[in-house]
């Protein structure tokens, strides 16, 4: 069923889209709220930036190892079914958080384990989530369903951290995580609305068979091998503003639980912004020059928040990296859905999630030595120089070129 709406927001007028939409919302806010709050608990339980790294390595790490296990399984079973299990198993490791750190003065081991085995469930998932867009949506669609979907994902980034900081301050963070974990459950019930749609692929082949193919696939196409490029440093640029962010606010800035939520916030709001910025531009500029001008912005201003000396100023440079993380990565996974074939959709966005598995936890390991022998403002100003470096040097090769999509 679909129903006309404005160009901006095409997508929102099929209902299955609209129905996974919204409910995805919901979801991402208890994500995102329950991230934030776990660095806050390791942070002030351990008064350690290593020990805030390894518990976030340990949550991104499955997505390398599992990562390509769910893009098979997205392209051999029926993606809502898949995507509702990986769900419903995310409910009770949300629960199981909580009651840790309910019941226990000292949670770190116990919280390092449930974030690894934790991260294993959500890495069968996520492929899922990213390639199930695609039956949702006509093709005509598919770049703006993409753009909505930040959209939905960086209010969640908003308000996430915001609904944690306020929780912390007034009930303690044992209730993010029960909240968390209901909202799993909220998703599931929505992804049963939408009726299933038939198997992608995977007749003929074995598991591991699958598997191979759709690597051998994914780096013969020189557009999907530039955005993986990309994905790395996005991977690189993101890690500090989101595994380190209280670290950032502890040691940065000084804050305490009510500001923390302020300062976590601040960069999904910008995020938010961008995605709302990007829904009106993406049909006008080519997606190279979206990428090249967003990472660049992003490197900036996460050297300057390793510079600005108060709160006020940190808050205003996340938003601004913010508004650039949307643009680059947003335009980057639908340059990536418009270079792969359904068939091979799944396995293609597990590689850009286990590149960004391995790309983000060797970032946030890096980040976390340098912010505990020096300091995290180092660590932010080193990460945003290599970045820019990088970016320029990609530029200067030509290989940027072959994010844009072919024509359709």
């Amino acid at each position: 069923m679909t129903s006309a709406a404005p160009a901006p927001i095409a997508a929102l007028g099929h209902r299955d889209y609209r129905i996974f939409w919204f409910a995805s919302i919901v979801s991402n806010v208890g994500s995102l709220a329950s991230l934030t709050a776990l660095g806050w608990v390791v942070k002030e339980t351990t008064d350690s930036a290593w020990r805030v790294t390894l518990v976030a390595v340990a949550g991104l790490l499955p997505l390398a190892i599992a990562g390509p296990i769910g893009g098979a399984l997205a392209d051999r079973m029926r993606r809502r079914d898949l995507l509702a299990m990986s769900l419903a198993l995310q409910a009770v490791f949300g629960a199981l958080v909580a009651i840790v750190v309910w019941q226990l003065d000292d949670p770190y081991w116990l919280l390092f384990l449930l974030s690894l085995t934790g991260g294993f469930v959500a890495s069968i998932g996520s492929p899922v989530q990213q390639a199930i867009v695609t039956e949702l949506v006509p093709p005509e669609h598919l770049r703006n369903a993409i753009s909505l979907n930040s959209t939905q994902w960086n209010t969640s980034r908003a308000l996430g951290p915001l609904l944690a900081g306020a929780l912390i301050a007034a009930v303690g963070a044992v209730w993010v995580f029960w909240i968390n974990s209901i909202s799993f459950l909220a998703m599931v019930g929505a992804l049963f609305l939408i009726p299933a749609r038939p198997v992608a692929s995977g007749a003929g082949e074995s598991f591991l068979q699958n598997i191979r193919s759709g690597m051998r696939y994914a780096f013969a196409s020189p557009g999907i091998r530039a955005c993986l490029t990309v994905g790395g440093l996005v991977g690189v640029l993101l890690a500090p503003l989101t595994w380190l962010i209280a670290v950032i606010a502890t040691d940065g800035f000084d804050t305490g639980e009510g500001e923390f939520g302020v300062l976590a916030s601040s960069f999904g709001f910008g995020a938010l912004l961008g995605a709302v910025l990007l829904v009106f531009i993406e049909q006008h500029v080519p997606h190279r020059r979206v990428v090249v001008v967003a990472l660049l912005s992003m490197s900036s201003f996460v050297i300057l928040a390793g510079l600005v000396p108060e709160l006020w100023m940190g808050v205003v440079v996340l938003f601004l990296a913010g508004t650039s993380f949307t643009p680059a990565v947003s335009t980057v996974v639908a340059a990536m859905q418009a270079h792969t074939d359904d068939e091979f959709r799944g396995r293609v966005m597990s590689l850009w999630l286990m590149w960004f598995g391995l790309v983000s936890p060797l970032a946030v390991i890096i980040q976390g030595v340098i912010a505990e022998l020096m300091s995290i403002g180092v660590a932010l100003v080193l990460t945003g120089v290599v970045s820019i470096i990088a970016m320029l040097v990609f530029v200067a090769s030509g290989r940027h070129r072959a994010i844009d999509p072919p024509p359709a």
